[in-house]
Order: structure tokens, then C-alpha cells, then sequence
């Protein structure tokens, strides 16, 4: 389908990597405030990691499910588009799932590091008091 001389698949990725660059705005800097300073760089690093591995997973993936030998330039057939298309929509709910499911709201909420349990309850307290 066309829209003004548009592929109307065209204008849905548009629309969808509008929001999806937004929630890569929020990951970067997620993973450092879940884990607080002492554990930040590893957080960040653990991140980092998992988001090369995805960056040679999915284009890996998809040539897979195209049937192709050659996974450095796989030419798709029109019939391995539409199971690719699912591939991807059955990873970005995932995605959402994880993000609604797991993601864990820490502003204003002090965390415990290993033996600082005590400096986060006095700060707890603090916090309880101004309120």
C-alpha cells in the first residue's frame, strides 16, 4: 500500500523508530542508576556487551530465517520478509515486556551496595522526614 507515493512500510518504520530511539536515549544511562556508583561501570559494561552481542545476533538471525549461505550479504526472497517482519516484531515485544515488567523506577530511592546499609537507611529516614 502507498500513501501520497509513499510505501506506507516506509512511514510505520518511521513512526516506530521515533519511539524506539527515545527508549535508547533512556538505556545508556538505566543501567548506572539501577546499580548506583560502586557497581555503575560494571552495570554500563554489562550493557555495553549485550548490546554488541544483539547488534551480531539480530542481522545473524535474520539471514537465518532468509535461508541464506552467505550471512555477510544475504539476499532476501519475498517469502523470508514476512517471517523476518515477525522475528522482529516477536523481539521489540520482548523488549517492551522487559522494560514494563522488570524496569524498576530509582529515583529518589537510596540502594544498598554490599555494607552501606546503614548510610541507606539513614538516608531513608532523612528522605521520610523532609517529606
Amino acid at each position: 500500500m502507498f500513501v501520497a507515493g509513499v510505501p506506507l512500510l516506509v512511514i510505520l518504520l518511521c513512526a516506530s523508530t521515533f519511539g524506539i530511539d527515545g527508549g535508547f536515549s533512556n538505556l545508556a544511562p538505566y543501567t548506572v542508576e539501577v546499580f548506583g556508583v560502586r557497581m555503575g561501570a560494571r552495570a554500563s559494561g554489562l550493557g555495553q556487551a549485550a548490546n554488541g552481542i544483539g547488534k551480531i545476533l539480530g542481522p545473524l538471525s535474520l539471514a537465518l530465517i532468509a535461508g541464506t549461505s552467505n550471512v555477510v550479504s544475504p539476499h532476501a526472497t519475498a517469502e523470508a520478509v514476512f517471517p523476518a517482519i515477525l522475528f522482529l516484531a516477536f523481539s521489540m515485544v520482548l523488549v517492551g515486556l522487559s522494560f514494563t515488567i522488570l524496569g524498576v523506577e530509582t529515583h529518589g530511592v537510596p540502594m544498598s551496595q554490599g555494607d552501606d546499609r546503614q548510610e541507606v537507611d539513614e538516608a531513608a529516614e532523612r528522605q521520610a522526614i523532609a517529606r
